[in-house]
């Protein structure tokens, strides 16, 4: 007897759906489904190399742009005429 109280032999709970498969039917889709296999797998690993590349771009860019950010944000620049002092926070001249 099993866990559920089967002697049958049988695997899997009672909704469990079984299909037959013919013994032609498997000696057929056995080579093709290995043959899918071998031609599908060197593609998800090209795959996985261009996303973690891809990944690793994306973040060194988004550094350097913070960086850039912090350095261009600290020097408080605010447009005016040419020639024209800057004035602080107070609007005074420097």
């Amino acid at each position: 007897m099993d866990r559920q109280g089967r002697s049958d032999g049988r695997v899997g709970g009672g909704g469990t759906r079984r299909v037959r498969l013919p013994a032609h039917a498997a000696f057929i889709l056995g080579p093709v489904l290995g043959g899918l296999y071998v031609l599908v797998l060197p593609l998800i690993a090209f795959v996985a190399v261009v996303v973690f590349l891809s990944r690793r771009a994306a973040r060194l860019a988004a550094a350097g742009g913070r960086a850039l950010a912090l350095t261009l944000g600290a020097q408080k620049w605010v447009p005016g005429k040419r020639g024209e002092k800057p004035q602080d926070a107070s609007g005074g001249a420097r």
